[in-house]
């Protein structure tokens, strides 16, 4: 065997190695995180918190149990789709808009930006045997239960924004920025490209934004949006740019908001005393878990927003014992942070929701001394 022969064998072994070395390594790490104790979230809720980047409210029995930084804002991602539901359910219990009403699945595809949402729609669709006509209530649960961005925009585009925002106003959420549309926010820069700019232009310009003038930029786009549906030259243009550093800017301009707003809104909903009865008959079903998670839990709801960089987590329960209203927002995650929260977040919701031992251990974690908090470390 020649000299170039046997370098060649002997990259290929290393780059074999190393490959096996990695793959058994992603494989110990998501088998330790099926395995996580659910307190070890509680952890990064500290940590991040120290940071500034977090933040923690819960009430039980109406009674605040923790608030850290809850009148700190943070990026809501999918959160806001609790708002839209919320107007949905209005109209339907107004009879302006009919649940049941037939809708074509091709009218969403105008909203749908292939490979920018986590497969969400993909799987909504899927979920339902991909029909070619879906109810409107059926468009609602994708949003809500999938976080579909296109049934999202879609709703708004049906609702009409203004209405959806002043829902919100309703509910006196004081630190809660106005909803905009999803899709818009991802198609900003290049309809930005179109008119002359440079991309790095385009994200500089986004980045500088004013939040009021954002807004109204976002709006524009979503109505030119409306009027001409996007090609698909466009949409692929849209994923073409979406780089690490501008889903990094696109979350931080999401709107925002903080667990003090989302902790009471949690609370008109789980004891569903705040709007009509007719309303909640639309909403609860949408955010509601159908099955019980626990023998000690009555009724559970929980709603997720992500982006590459945030998680926000909001949820009630109604327990044999006590009224739970429960969310925490972190901002400025890595991968690994991400997948610790993946990894334990189920198990961390339902420890907390019927363990009071939990909860303890959860305050005390989040709410121990600096000090006393490195001397653990050492």
């Amino acid at each position: 065997m020649g000299v170039f022969s046997i370098v060649i064998l002997s990259i290929i072994v290393i780059a074999v190695f190393f490959l096996g070395a990695t793959i058994i390594g992603i494989w110990r790490f998501r088998k330790k995180m099926n395995k996580a104790d659910p307190i070890n979230l509680a952890h990064l809720i500290r940590e991040k918190i120290d940071q500034g980047q977090a933040a923690f409210s819960c009430h039980i029995n109406r009674k605040p149990w923790l608030d850290i930084n809850e009148n700190v804002n943070f990026p809501l991602a999918s959160l806001t789709q609790i708002i839209i539901a919320l107007d949905y359910a209005k109209q339907a219990s107004a009879n302006i808009i009919n649940p049941d009403k037939m809708i074509l699945v091709e009218e969403l595809e105008r909203f749908y930006i292939p490979k920018t949402d986590g497969n969400a729609h993909v799987n909504w669709l899927t979920s339902l045997n991909n029909p070619k006509e879906v109810t409107l209530k059926q468009i609602a649960e994708g949003m809500v239960v999938h976080s579909s961005n296109a049934n999202t925009d879609y709703l708004i585009y049906q609702l009409g924004i203004d209405s959806i925002n002043e829902t919100l106003n309703e509910l006196e959420l004081k630190s809660h920025d106005d909803i905009v549309p999803i899709t818009p926010q991802l198609y900003l820069p290049v309809k930005l490209m179109n008119e002359g700019m440079s991309k790095d232009e385009a994200f500089k310009y986004i980045e500088a934004l004013p939040r009021n003038e954002y807004e109204q930029a976002v709006l524009t786009a979503f109505n030119d949006w409306c009027e001409t549906p996007p090609t698909k030259e466009t949409k692929n243009k849209i994923y073409s740019i979406m780089s690490m550093s501008f889903q990094k800017m696109w979350t931080n301009k999401l709107a925002k908001s903080n667990t003090k707003d989302y902790v009471k809104l949690m609370g008109k909903l789980n004891r569903e005393t705040y709007f009509p009865k007719e309303v909640y008959s639309h909403f609860t079903p949408l955010l509601r878990y159908k099955i019980r998670i626990d023998p000690e839990i009555k009724h559970y709801a929980q709603k997720a927003g992500a982006t590459a960089y945030a998680i926000s987590l909001v949820s009630y329960a109604e327990t044999i014992s006590n009224h739970i209203e429960l969310t925490y927002m972190l901002n400025d995650l890595n991968t690994v942070e991400q997948t610790l929260i993946r990894g334990t977040v189920e198990k961390f919701q339902t420890d907390f929701m019927v363990e009071p031992d939990f909860r303890k251990k959860v305050k005390e974690v989040l709410t121990e001394p600096h000090e006393e908090k490195k001397k653990k470390k050492k």
